[in-house]
């Protein structure tokens, strides 16, 4: 229980400051976040183009200094740390609410570490290609571009799915904690 509760607050605490972080950029698009949020590139009043290959590009060549700020404070080292934190989280969350679940709570607790674990790399994969891209654009192929969507969206449903898991599991252990 200590160590969801730690991790909990760390979570939290990290996607606070990753967000005011974020906010302190003049950039629209490293507002948003949006290579790790959206299928768009927010622009200048409220002008947006398409998330893809050319325009990440294009975004990345014309706006440097906001690449390297997305790269450097907002990835690294809040973003890495975050994704630690709230995959730790929904783990934790998953073993305690198993413990109190008697059709489950005879698995391995390792076994609720699997899908926070996918999101963990699937982030900290996604992070660090990110990273790459903006700090030294010659990494941006068509080929990587093609790997960063698919990290993108494995990123997307495992964390959904460790959601789900913990949602799940903590909905029936309060059930049968009540019934």
């Amino acid at each position: 229980m200590r160590a969801l509760a730690v991790s909990a607050a760390i979570a939290l605490l990290l996607y606070l400051a990753v967000s005011y972080v974020a906010s302190r950029c003049d950039d629209e698009a490293v507002k948003a976040r949006f290579v790790e949020h959206a299928d768009v590139i927010p622009g200048p009043n409220g002008t947006q183009s398409a998330l893809n290959f050319e325009n990440l590009k294009h975004w990345i060549e014309t706006n440097p200094h906001s690449a390297r700020f997305y790269a450097r404070p907002v990835l690294l080292p809040f973003d890495f740390l975050f994704l630690f934190a709230f995959g730790a989280t929904l783990a934790f969350g998953s073993v305690f609410a198993a413990r109190y679940v008697s059709w489950v709570a005879a698995v391995p607790p390792w076994v609720w570490w699997i899908i926070p674990s996918i999101y963990m790399a699937a982030d900290f994969l996604e992070d660090a290609t990110l990273v790459a891209f903006f700090l030294k654009r010659a990494w941006l192929t068509e080929g990587s571009y093609w790997v960063l969507s698919h990290l993108t969206s494995l990123k997307l449903i495992s964390v959904k799915s460790a959601i789900g898991q913990l949602g799940i599991l903590g909905a029936v252990a309060i059930v049968r904690r009540f019934i």
